[in-house]
């Protein structure tokens, strides 16, 4: 008789995160070349300024598609997550229409900055979430989510009435994203404040024909241990190390004995 458990590697898109990153560094270093070259050119034309407005807008949509694929991975917000994995794009085509058509004016302009609140916002709402590990910041984070909210719809009551917006409405405005702002860097604040949860002792997670697998994070020398690096497993044992491709699992198997 063979028995079999699967160990499933952490879920995650690391590929995609690569790419991310690769593309957040082809963006800092063609922002880097056009300001340098504007400075030896000494004239920082329009186009310059379109480029630069480009790679910033690229990098806020895909810093805040990214963000929200990973409360999609960890399996919280997920249809607010979604949402703004849809949204983003539309929101960057918006803003990127109207850094080289110049067309900033009217109703497409309040389209522009709400287009640009909505990627902003997404962005606050997502990495905040991600902040929180524990189940204690719970609450704070909902606050922190609460005042956003309002926040945003306030600040869409300016943009959309129009040239002279209420001097209360834009107050109101300035002091809910001060507030969400408090909120967001309150939250690792606060993780480390309320200090880290007891360690848990050792424990069996499953056991195969006397093969116990043990969950801690202390082991024993000469032990097989299994961790997690770069989003994917890693086997370290006395005879050297292991590291998983993508997709790879590991499998604790009773040994098949030969009839004899």
């Amino acid at each position: 008789m063979r028995h079999a458990m699967t160990i499933i590697p952490p879920v995650g898109w690391p590929g995609l995160r690569r790419v991310f990153w690769y593309g957040a560094g082809l963006i800092l270093t063609v922002a880097a070349l056009v300001a340098i070259g504007s400075i030896v050119k000494g004239d920082f034309s329009e186009t310059d300024g379109k480029i630069i407005g480009t790679l910033g807008s690229l990098f806020l949509a895909g810093s805040t598609a990214l963000a929200a694929l990973a409360l999609v991975e960890r399996g919280v917000l997920r249809v607010a997550a979604r949402a703004i994995v849809a949204i983003s794009p539309l929101c960057l085509g918006i803003v990127l229409a109207a850094i080289w058509s110049g067309a900033g004016d009217g109703t497409f302009g309040k389209l522009v900055g709400t287009s640009f609140l909505v990627l902003a916002g997404g962005l606050v709402l997502a990495t905040n979430r991600l902040l929180v590990r524990e189940a204690r910041l719970l609450r704070l984070f909902a606050v922190t989510a609460a005042v956003l909210a309002v926040a945003s719809l306030v600040t869409v009551g300016v943009i959309w009435s129009g040239d002279s917006p209420p001097d209360a409405a834009v107050k109101a405005a300035a002091a809910f994203w001060i507030l969400t702002a408090l909120g967001y860097f309150l939250t690792p604040i606060a993780a480390r404040f309320t200090g880290a949860q007891p360690e848990r002792p050792a424990r069996v997670i499953a056991a195969v024909d006397g093969v116990e697998l043990v969950a801690g994070r202390s082991f024993a020398t000469g032990d097989t241990v299994v961790s997690a690096a770069r989003g994917r497993l890693v086997v370290e044992t006395p005879a050297g190390r292991e590291e998983l491709a993508e997709g790879e699992v590991l499998t604790l198997r009773e040994s098949v004995r030969g009839s004899s």
